[in-house]
Formats: structure tokens, C-alpha cells, sequence
């Protein structure tokens, strides 16, 4: 079994040291993509409650300068318990610096407005930082992105909110 994790280091490492970005990043260019925490959980805490969650962001950047990409993100999460239900829109600008041509580090605003089904309507927003490693597929333009994410709520009902995870993005870099 120690053998398999060392064939996975070894595997990640020629991935991550042969992976360059190229010119994608480049003044002029585009970044599409989606990207999702993969939190689509089914789980059962007892009679008639359980609880699921779901959440996709979609992403469009335009490279204003060398390694800078700034744009617009647009999600849905829907969370629901036990028959009651809180679907919540976020939207907001971010920007991404690629460092070295290998990681990108970013920061943005996420305005949060819910439709809940039952309970409490919630309005804010998400001060989010972000960091992750292009890995690109089949060529230069399309890559899957893994992402470590922090956001700190603001706002009435989320001041006293964070969260920190992983997502994983697919994202094309147009020219």
C-alpha cells in the first residue's frame, strides 16, 4: 500500500513540474469555467431529515494584464433538511494572479440572496481567497483546477459564518 501513495507522489510531482501554463495567461485572453465543492451529500440523521447539498459556480474571467485575470462568478447552492429547503444565488467579481506560471492566488466578493422555501431569507456576502494549480488536459486550453477556498461572511445573518474547502473547477483559457 506504501508503494501505491509513493506511485501517486511521483505521478503528481512529473504532473506538476511539466504542466506550464504557456501563453494562456497572457494580456487579451479569456478564462471560462465551472467549478463545484463537490458537496453533493445525501445523509440520513434519522426519520424524514435528511440532509442534502449542492453547489455549481460558473466563472468568466478576461486577462486585463499578463497573469491577471479579473471577471464575474455566478452560483447556486441549494441545501435541504427534512423537507424544508434554502436555495441561495451568489454573484460577485473576483481576480486571480498566476504566480510563476503554476499557481494562481485570488480574491473575491460573493453577494449572497436566498429563496427559501421555509424559514429566514438570507442576504449578505462572502469576502472569498483562493488558491490552485492548473492542470491542463489534451493540450493547452482546457485544465482541471483543484482549489483550496476560505470565505468570511459579511453581513446580518453570516457575519459570524466562514468556510474553508476544496473545489474542483474545469475551466477553458481561450486566446
Amino acid at each position: 500500500m506504501n508503494d501505491f501513495f509513493s506511485g501517486i507522489a511521483i505521478a503528481s510531482t512529473l504532473i506538476f513540474v511539466s504542466n506550464p501554463l504557456n501563453a494562456q495567461t497572457d494580456e487579451n485572453n479569456f478564462l471560462v469555467g465551472a467549478s463545484s465543492n463537490l458537496t453533493f451529500i445525501s445523509e440520513d440523521t434519522g426519520e424524514d431529515d435528511n440532509i442534502n447539498n449542492f453547489l455549481i459556480n460558473i466563472r468568466g474571467g478576461y486577462f486585463v494584464i499578463d497573469n491577471l485575470a479579473a471577471g464575474l462568478s455566478v452560483g447556486v447552492d441549494n441545501v435541504t433538511q427534512g423537507g424544508e429547503g434554502l436555495t441561495t444565488l451568489n454573484f460577485g467579481p473576483f481576480v486571480r494572479y498566476y504566480i510563476a506560471g503554476k499557481f494562481f492566488g485570488g480574491i473575491g466578493v460573493d453577494f449572497v440572496q436566498s429563496d427559501p422555501r421555509i424559514g429566514e431569507s438570507v442576504n449578505g456576502g462572502f469576502i472569498s481567497f483562493e488558491a490552485g494549480y492548473p492542470i491542463f488536459i489534451g493540450g493547452e486550453k482546457v485544465a482541471i483546477e483543484p482549489t483550496l477556498n476560505y470565505g468570511v461572511g459579511v453581513g446580518e445573518l453570516l457575519e459570524d459564518y466562514s468556510k474553508f474547502g476544496v473545489q474542483i473547477g474545469f475551466f477553458i483559457y481561450l486566446q
